[in-house]
């Protein structure tokens, strides 16, 4: 028998994140579902009748609106928080690092990092009163591995992977688990925005036209195989109900294997393999 839990998702709307909270709406946990847009989130809640689920509406880059949903969670659970919080929110922004504008870089690790940080220590400090809890990131197989032409993205998850292992050592005094969640190529909105934001950078006067071509190729291929965001979910799951949690659980198992290799490997032939599967293992440009 699962012990019910509260937790709060950011990034519910869709994706893995809207997955995650209805898998865990489903096996009888609170849960409080946060985006920034109310009416995906009630679309959301309604195709879940019966389960507790509250809304909050909640935009991370915003200071302002992290503070008004913490008084909002702490009216629904009566000042208790949470007792685990799924920081699921991101987005990708793709392109040759030299290309990407400074505009485009902060918004990514405003989200992406400074974003996620904001709502941990918005909620983390009831945790730690408790001495309780438990804080689920959801990182990325690009956080382990890098690949051309989503290096920023790439950034952010290797910088939330340093954070999380800096975090689990800092609060395991106070009994509260920190866990990173680590996707590989997942069919989502999230892989389609991924498309969308190569194509936007191949333009006929990038001077990585063809790493862009290349890469749009393979991740196409990559994507069009790739599982829903039901295999992520059920890792989140087990993130959040494991008694003793794992640091990291991989989803789907088999990128384990990848993370294995590139971890052994010289980073020089670790390297030629990345060039080569992503369709540049040849490229040379004059």
């Amino acid at each position: 028998m699962v012990e019910p839990k509260i937790v709060l998702v950011t990034g519910a709307s869709s994706g893995i994140g809207q997955a995650a909270a209805r898998l865990l709406a489903e096996r009888g946990h609170q849960v409080i579902v946060t985006a920034r847009r109310r009416e995906l989130l009630d679309s959301l809640r309604e195709t879940l009748p019966g389960a507790s689920v509250d809304v909050v509406v909640m935009d991370i880059t915003n200071p302002v609106s992290v503070h008004n949903a913490k008084v909002e969670v702490d009216e629904i659970t009566n000042g208790y928080g949470v007792d685990v919080l799924v920081n699921n929110a991101g987005f990708v922004q793709a392109g040759p690092i030299e290309e990407v504008s400074d505009t485009e870089l902060h918004a990514q690790f405003e989200t992406n990092i400074f974003g996620l940080l904001r709502v941990i220590r918005t909620w983390l400090p009831a945790m730690r009163a408790r001495r309780g809890g438990r804080i689920v990131n959801v990182s990325s197989v690009a956080g382990r591995i890098a690949v051309p032409c989503l290096g920023i993205y790439d950034s952010t998850k290797f910088c939330l992977e340093g954070l999380s292992d800096s975090l689990r050592l800092e609060l395991k005094a106070y009994d509260i688990d920190v866990v990173l969640v680590e996707p590989g190529a997942i069919r989502t909105e999230l892989s389609e925005h991924e498309q969308r934001s190569l194509a936007l950078k191949n333009t006929p006067e990038s001077a990585y036209r063809a790493h862009l071509e290349a890469v749009m190729k393979w991740q196409q291929t990559n994507h069009s195989r790739a599982p829903g965001p039901e295999v992520a979910a059920r890792a989140i799951a087990r993130a959040t109900e494991a008694r003793r949690p794992k640091a990291r659980y991989v989803a789907p198992p088999r990128y384990a294997v990848l993370i294995g290799l590139r971890m052994l490997l010289p980073t020089a032939w670790s390297d030629a393999i990345i060039r080569r599967v992503v369709g540049i293992g040849d490229l040379h440009v004059s």
